[in-house]
């Protein structure tokens, strides 16, 4: 998922994990995929301002 926002801004993502219960905390891999291709298709790399852990 890639969407600009009217203020200029991306949201990126997203990466899910199957279980039963949301793990309190993500798994880092998921967003380093997600970063590189982002770097890739863009030509240059974003900077992170939040995160959000969906439940």
């Amino acid at each position: 998922m890639l969407t600009p926002q009217a203020d200029g801004t991306l949201i990126v993502g997203d990466t899910h994990v199957r279980a039963v219960d949301a793990p309190v905390f993500q798994d880092e891999a998921g967003n380093a995929v997600l970063m590189r291709l982002l770097t890739d298709l863009l030509g240059t790399g974003l900077d992170v301002v939040e995160r959000w852990q969906g439940t």
